[in-house]
């Protein structure tokens, strides 16, 4: 049997929460629809990236084809619902948890629209509730992690119950960093900074400090969290950490908490060329602001729109590519 890899979303950034309107049901998936993802397709992805898709293509068609069939009667545990040889495992399940999330990934601004594959939607949160309740703790942190940032609430639903309750005792058990950090995460977007830089310090500690694959995201947060705290040394240093890690968006915090406004553009711009469209277009903003000083001359004032405008093109570009 192949292992599946401790918390192996981290390598992207974990899964990213759908983009599409596709309902999920109270306590059941509802109706669901897999013809868009195909063995030739996931054939192609397998040839360029062998260890992203470990099993055969058609091995992965037959598993969504079977939940498919199933989804209008079936919740948290659809797995246990095929018997013998139907019933997947947990590292294939795994496996088209993160395929499907990536599909989110790369759907864009088309997979918000009405009628968007509903691919885009309970599958991918189905794929992981499986593995879960298959005994695959990296599922269940990416389904929580996922479930946490869906704006339609739907970690209060009781379809996702299951999953949430072995979540908070994966996080009790202090043992998977991703889960602690994950809890960090949430924890300082209620508004308790303090509870999260707890639990977001342990995840680092017991993930091997840099070595840990979320270090930069947890620096990150620990960064936003000593701000929230009125500790804003500490807070630029966790964030200059984060940037320099590679945690592009750090860049934005360092601009607000930068102590002159050559410091503030200087970290916006440092941002956007690092691929931050946000960084680029509160740029922007900042150039618009300073043109509005009716103690500057008119070209000058007209130079600053100027580059408020191009950096404001940029911002679009980069938000176009994703």
């Amino acid at each position: 049997m192949v292992r599946v890899p401790s918390a192996r979303a981290c390598t992207r950034s974990y899964a990213t929460s759908p983009r599409s309107g596709a309902r999920v049901g109270n306590d059941v998936w509802g109706e669901v629809h897999v013809s868009s993802i195909t063995a030739e397709s996931l054939g192609k992805v397998k040839a360029s990236r062998p260890s992203f898709l470990r099993h055969e293509p058609n091995e992965y068609v037959d598993v969504l084809r079977n939940f498919s069939a199933i989804s209008t009667r079936s919740g948290a545990d659809w797995p246990l619902v095929l018997k013998g040889a139907s019933r997947p495992s947990k590292e294939i399940l795994n496996d088209l948890g993160c395929y499907t999330s990536e599909l989110t990934l790369l759907g864009g601004p088309a997979s918000r629209q009405p009628g968007a594959d509903p691919i885009r939607g309970p599958v991918v949160y189905a794929m992981f509730s499986g593995a879960s309740m298959l005994g695959c703790e990296a599922s269940c942190v990416s389904l929580v992690r996922l479930i946490m940032a869906d704006q339609r609430g739907v970690a209060f639903r009781p379809l996702f119950r299951p999953n949430v309750v072995r979540f908070r005792a994966i996080v009790r058990a202090g043992r998977n960093p991703f889960a602690l950090a994950t809890e960090g995460l949430w924890l300082l977007a209620q508004g308790k900074p303090n509870a999260a830089v707890r639990l977001v310090e342990r995840a680092l500690q017991i993930g091997g400090g840099d070595a840990f694959a979320w270090a930069a995201q947890c620096k990150l947060a620990l960064g936003q969290a000593r701000h929230a705290l009125g500790e804003d040394g500490a807070a630029l240093e966790l964030l200059t950490a984060a940037a320099e890690a590679g945690q592009r968006d750090a860049w934005r915090w360092i601009g607000r908490l930068a102590p002159d406004e050559a410091g503030r553009r200087d970290a916006w711009f440092k941002g956007g060329i690092a691929g931050d469209a946000k960084s680029f277009d509160l740029l922007g903003d900042d150039y618009a602001a300073r043109a509005q000083d009716e103690t500057l001359d008119r070209k000058v004032q007209d130079e600053l729109l100027a580059w408020s405008s191009e950096f404001k093109q940029m911002a679009s570009r980069r938000m176009s590519v994703g």
